[in-house]
């Protein structure tokens, strides 16, 4: 895999699944990255890969003097920064025999528009992209979808999902002004709520403070930004909590999604947050079977592992 070590989330996630699929002896990253190793605190929204044992740094003399032996290589990210621009280029100069997939994991959803020499460049077997927008990036004949997925997060015992939870409604994430909008609704709402939304993004509270809460509340809200943040690693990780998860509806492709008033509930606008909220807590039989349903499809299918099983899938369809 070609990486960066600025942290973006789908590096870590992809990594994560090949090592959990093919085991970690069979797994190259390239360069070396402190983070997927467990070498640096987590941030409340990503998580480490949790590999501390799994130390091995891979020079570029190692990488290359490997390239027959690879059956699949992964460019997990085209940024400039730390010396992507270079390293990609040389990557492909390598002279592979085996299929490139580029993972395009930006904000902005028209990143084959920024990123079009990779993406014509015909070494490309597939690009995959974070904020798949249909009309745009399904014209585009090799451009696939993918999106965040859980991993990295710490085991649950039954006991711990069925435990008490006190939060009616959760949000903490950064305010851009369609969340505060949001979080201004939620202030009127006449039930238990915790809000977390001061400091910068990766300081708000330590992430194990914030899987606690999770933990402790009924329904977390993931409410898209304003920057075409519209995938985001907290619509992943509620459900894996066993909250409730209620999120502002994507415009954006997320294969095997969650399904509204099935495994999710979803809102358009912040005005129809009352109802919803309040539907669902005068019906709690119905908020239970939602969010059992939601953990359900997300370890079925918005997993690590999951989410290399659907590039090799689609690699061989």
């Amino acid at each position: 895999m070609a990486n960066h070590p600025v942290r973006v989330g789908l590096e870590e996630m992809l990594y994560h699944g090949f090592i959990g699929k093919f085991g970690k002896e069979n797994v190259v990253d390239y360069p070396y990255i402190a983070h997927f190793h467990g070498k640096e605190p987590e941030p409340p929204w990503y998580s480490n890969c949790n590999f501390e044992e799994d130390d091995v740094r891979y020079s570029r003399e190692d990488a290359y003097a490997m390239k027959d032996s690879y059956d699949l290589a992964v460019i997990g990210s085209m940024r400039k920064e730390n010396r992507m621009d270079v390293i990609v280029p040389d990557l492909l100069s390598w002279g592979l025999a085996c299929p490139i997939v580029a993972v395009d994991g930006e904000d902005c959803p028209y990143g084959p528009m920024v990123q079009k020499p990779l993406y014509d460049d015909p070494r490309i077997r597939l690009y995959f992209s974070r904020q798949y927008l249909e009309g745009f990036h399904g014209k585009l004949e090799k451009c696939r979808p993918i999106s965040s997925a859980v991993y990295g997060e710490p085991g649950l015992t039954k006991e711990e999902l069925q435990a008490e939870r006190p939060i009616d409604v959760m949000m903490s994430m950064g305010l851009e002004s369609f969340r505060a909008s949001v979080l201004e609704v939620l202030k009127t709402l006449p039930c238990r709520t915790y809000f977390n939304t001061e400091g910068p993004p990766y300081a708000r509270s330590p992430v194990a403070t914030h899987r606690k809460m999770l933990l402790s509340s009924k329904i977390a809200l993931s409410v898209t930004g304003d920057s075409y943040s519209y995938d985001q690693y907290q619509y992943y990780r509620i459900p894996y909590y066993g909250a409730l998860l209620f999120a502002s509806r994507r415009p954006t492709v997320i294969v095997d999604n969650f399904v509204d008033w099935e495994s999710a509930v979803f809102f358009d606008v912040p005005s129809e947050i009352p109802g919803l909220v309040k539907r669902l807590l005068d019906s709690p039989e119905t908020l239970k079977t939602i969010v059992e349903n939601g953990r359900t499809l997300l370890l079925e299918k918005h997993t690590s592992v999951a989410r290399v099983e659907y590039i090799l899938k689609r690699l061989n369809s």
